[in-house]
């Protein structure tokens, strides 16, 4: 079983950063929902083994903009009441009504990461800690929680526990990978070290795609290679252990990128 699951309900994201394969492959400007009755049935099959991981509503969407998201975190926790619920934002749409229902329905993690505006990559000192007290101190609801600063490897990082937990983060993009190939100016040399993605994480887009891991898009056709599956075929977890899979992550964890040659440029620390 993998411990992290990523369900892209939606497909729209309110940003195209340069860092992010959204600003070469323009197809997340217009919304699209994963049809309700397949997130249902992901959302049993889940229920039929009692997942208590983590399940989070991203990829290459913002999740804030789907305008079904509450029903679908009630849908899930009312289904598994042990899993562990992750709101990955850019942070743009957080609002108080929005802080106030994942309070209420309990989820684990909110993680907000403030990336920065293309005039601040020429300043990127400029980007840092001072830039989330700024973002803090225009959300009344949020500034008075006991933030504690954490170095984290994103970038600078502010967190707190209570009511639940909260990131914000100032990441440093000229940090970030190329995401398969598609960020060429972010390419990085061969990789030297084991990839444990595919071992413990499963990404699943709007249209149903299982991928390798969540860096392939499969709207670019460099990366078709690397769906393993589609759920509106077979079930997610026989996609999780079918023989390609396994192999992947045998290779990956050797260092062995012959069948996944995308992954040579890869510097993601996982």
């Amino acid at each position: 079983m993998p411990r992290y699951i990523e369900i892209e309900t939606s497909r729209y994201c309110n940003r195209s950063c340069l860092w992010c394969p959204n600003s070469v492959i323009r197809d997340r400007h217009q919304q699209e929902l994963m049809e309700w009755s397949l997130y249902a049935d992901l959302i049993g099959q889940l229920t039929e083994v009692d997942y208590d991981g983590w399940l989070a509503f991203h990829n290459y969407n913002e999740p804030l903009a789907n305008p079904r998201l509450k029903q679908e975190i009630s849908f899930a926790k009312g289904s598994l009441p042990s899993v562990k619920l992750a709101i990955y934002t850019n942070g743009d749409l957080f609002n108080e009504k929005i802080y106030e229902y994942l309070c209420s329905i309990e989820v684990s993690e909110i993680r907000i990461t403030r990336y920065p505006n293309s005039h601040d990559l020429q300043q990127p000192e400029k980007h840092d800690l001072n830039q989330l007290w700024e973002w803090l101190e225009k959300k009344d609801f949020l500034k008075n929680l006991d933030w504690k600063y954490v170095a984290a490897r994103q970038g600078d990082t502010l967190e707190c526990y209570f009511p639940v937990k909260i990131r914000i983060i100032a990441p440093n993009v000229n940090n970030y990978y190329d995401r398969g190939g598609i960020i060429s100016h972010l390419s990085a040399k061969k990789r030297s070290k084991p990839c444990k993605l595919t071992s413990h994480s499963l990404s699943v887009d709007y249209l149903g795609n299982v991928k390798m891991c969540c860096n392939i898009l499969s709207s670019n056709p460099e990366h078709s290679p690397y769906i393993i599956g589609n759920v509106y075929k077979d079930r997610l977890l026989a996609i999780w252990n079918n023989d390609f899979f396994q192999k992947v992550r045998e290779f990956h964890m050797s260092c062995n990128w012959s069948e996944t040659t995308i992954c040579e440029s890869c510097i993601q620390d996982i």
